[in-house]
Formats: C-alpha cells, structure tokens, sequence
C-alpha cells in the first residue's frame, strides 16, 4: 500500500507535497520535469562541454611560427604596428623552416635604451622599465631560439665586442659588401627595411645582425640553421 500518495509516472517515486500543488497548478513540461530530475548530470555535461569548445578554438588559434626575430633598442611597438611588422617578415624572409604551408615570423620586441637615450626621451622610455626588459632580452638570447635580430647601436656594440654575432662573410658577399665592420649592417640599408613601413619608424642608429648558432635550442641543430642563414641574405637583399 502506498498510503495514497502519489507517485511519478516515470520513476514511481512518490511526490513531494510541493511537486503535487505544482502539478494541480499547471502543466508541468518537458523541459522543467527533465531539469527536475536530471539538472546536476546535466551541468557537468556542459562544463566539460565548454571546456572542450574552449581548448578547441585555442588549439586552432595557435600559430605556429617558423622562428622569431628579435627587436631591441628604445622603440616599444604597438600590437597593429607588430602585427603589420610580422606579415612584413613573412614576405620577405619567406622561409617555411617548420613545412606547414605558411612562413610565419614572430616579432619580439625589447624596450631597451641607453641611459643617453631614456634621457633624452623626454619620460617616454622608463629607466626601471627598460632595465627589467634588459634583464629579459639577455635571457632571451641564451635560449637559441631566435638568430636573426634588429638591435640599437648600443645593444648591437654590445654583443659585437661580446663575439656573440656572427660574420656576415659566412652568409654571403652581398651582405659583407654591405657591412661597414663585417658583422652587422645598418638597417637602412636593407631590403627588409624597404619593405616595412613599420620598421622604418626605427632610428638610423639600428642594425640588422645574427647571432652565432647557441648551444641550445633551435640554433643548435645545423639544418635550422642553414634555413635561418638563407632567411637573413633575403632579408640583406641585394
């Protein structure tokens, strides 16, 4: 005996009072009955659902760039101008080093100035700031994952007398005849700076140079490397 009470006709579970005062009420759909009895099954369907969605877009989001070069000197790029900068490097360096259809080149970008230049900068270049984007450059650079760079005259007589750069005669006669000390080429002077509008907002004080192969990283492995050195004599020009 059940005492009278009634039951649900799906489960066979005996109502509640309050389920009962509701039915007597109004119809109760579909839809309410389901999330009634289903809703906690129901939220975790969709977390992990969203979830999914999520790390999908991510995943296809993602690129993949061949290598990356890298800017230091007192110029701070906005996102458009690195954007526009990027599709520049694909074009003219035009390398698919990683074979996936697409040269794609990333832009890192340093805020690094001399004390000459945060000063004469009017407040625009912070000390603290260009100090720590230092700190973060010269950790950047024993990674081995970038060789080609775009550098200050300070910074490129830096790693010049640091023996960090590599001689232009190991790429090729054009980019020699180009350098006036057989290691880095006054960035005016190149084709990559022909072709970008945005890199052509850098002082004239600026080189195009490459790092020695690192022992570590991309660098290291010779193949890379051989791709990278045929990137940087298109970048060159002639």
């Amino acid at each position: 005996m059940d005492g009278g009470h009634r039951r649900d006709p799906q489960t066979d579970e005996p109502l509640e009072a309050e389920e009962i005062r509701m039915g007597e009420d109004r119809p109760v759909s579909w839809i309410e009955n389901f999330w009634y009895h289903y809703k906690i099954p129901t939220v975790i369907v969709l977390f992990f659902l969203v979830v999914v969605i999520v790390c999908s877009v991510q995943m296809c989001s993602n690129r993949d760039y061949d290598s990356a070069v890298i800017y230091a000197g007192p110029y701070q790029f906005t996102a458009n101008e690195k954007r526009d900068i990027e599709n520049d490097l694909a074009f003219v360096l035009e390398n698919d080093i990683n074979r996936d259809g697409a040269a794609l080149y990333a832009l890192v970008n340093y805020q690094v100035a001399s004390q000459e230049e945060i000063e004469s900068s009017e407040g625009s270049i912070v000390s603290s700031y260009s100090a720590s984007q230092f700190s973060s450059y010269s950790n950047y650079l024993m990674t081995g994952e970038a060789s080609i760079c775009i550098l200050s005259g300070y910074l490129y007589e830096q790693l010049r007398s640091n023996d960090r750069l590599l001689p232009l005669s190991a790429i090729s006669a054009a980019a020699e005849e180009k350098s006036e000390d057989g290691f880095g080429i006054r960035f005016d002077q190149t084709h990559l700076f022909d072709r970008s509008k945005e890199l052509q907002k850098l002082p004239k004080d600026t080189y195009l140079c490459i790092l020695r192969p690192y022992i570590v990283g991309k660098s290291s492995h010779p193949d890379y490397f051989a791709w990278i050195k045929d990137a940087f004599a298109k970048a060159v020009g002639q």
